[in-house]
């Protein structure tokens, strides 16, 4: 970990999350682990803690617009395009790496979209889970297409 930053973990339902954060925001979010996951900071600042409160909520079922500052500014601007395009889609519902690539501006770009996706450093919160192949099939997730699978049935319970 990089000396301008520290971590805070938060328990949610099916574990243990790990929050990594700068002065400026959240950088990264794990997911949820059974294993303990080491304190970080006693006291984290209020952004950190409405980070962790709204994944509590989001774990719990609920449905949860997430609002937390994030500190991402170290990736280029396709990538932060593609993010922002997949927190436009709503709660429970599913879009396709070639919508995002259209939403950009950039239709011929869906492979690059989803490989920009896999790289979201704060999955949940850039909800990266909700894009899936134009077929209808899953495609990929860094958490893994289990974690995937959950995340999508957790949000189509609450629709």
């Amino acid at each position: 970990m990089k000396t301008d930053e520290a971590f805070f973990t938060v328990k949610v339902k099916p574990g243990r999350i790990k929050i990594v954060y700068s002065k400026k925001g959240v950088k990264k979010i794990s997911f949820p682990e059974k294993k303990p996951v080491l304190s970080g900071l006693a006291e984290a600042p209020v952004f950190v803690k409405k980070a962790g409160k709204q994944l509590q909520a989001y774990y719990d079922g609920k449905k949860v617009k997430f609002s937390c500052l994030l500190d991402l500014e170290r990736f280029e601007k396709f990538t932060l395009a593609v993010w922002e395009a997949a927190r436009a889609i709503p709660y429970g519902k599913t879009r396709s790496y070639e919508w995002v690539a259209e939403r950009i501006g950039r239709p011929r770009s869906a492979r690059a979209a989803g490989n920009a996706l896999g790289r979201n450093p704060v999955p949940i919160i850039i909800p990266c889970h909700r894009v899936i192949r134009k077929n209808g099939s899953l495609g990929g997730f860094g958490g893994g297409i289990a974690w995937k699978r959950r995340l999508l049935k957790l949000e189509a319970q609450k629709e």
